[in-house]
């Protein structure tokens, strides 16, 4: 929702066109973001439903997949992508070091709070 269908709304709301409750459920679908012309992300997804936004990876490239992760990890500590193949892992772990697979799942997690480095780092200095 751009910055004039949001004026519209209000408005509509103000001169009682439409009910407050009516805004809200519009209000709901905020904050979607495109990227590209492949994907967008819900990013109140988990407040609406309980269940946070991950990424379809089934038909992405693992240049899309990429560009959606970093798109999401810049409002999410915790991005998940799923139905990822072997090989689009190997794709996605040469430029994100620290993920990990779970081929059972066939997902990959992307904590961005803690890397694998950090931890390491963390632990080193807890031994001193």
């Amino acid at each position: 929702m751009d910055a004039e269908a949001l004026k519209a709304l209000l408005k509509s709301v103000a001169n009682g066109k439409l009910s407050l409750t009516s805004a809200l459920e519009k209000l709901k679908f905020l904050t979607f973001e495109p990227v590209e012309d492949f994907a967008r992300i819900d990013h109140d997804r988990q407040t609406r439903t309980g269940f946070p936004e991950v990424i379809w990876g089934l038909g992405k490239t693992p240049e899309q997949i990429l560009k959606i992760i970093h798109v999401m990890a810049q409002n999410h500590a915790m991005v998940m992508a799923t139905r990822i193949e072997p090989e689009v892992y190997q794709q996605l772990r040469a430029e994100i070091p620290d993920l990990t697979y779970y081929s059972m799942a066939k997902s990959v997690p992307c904590d961005r709070r803690v890397t694998r480095t950090m931890a390491t780092s963390i632990e080193a200095l807890l031994l001193f």
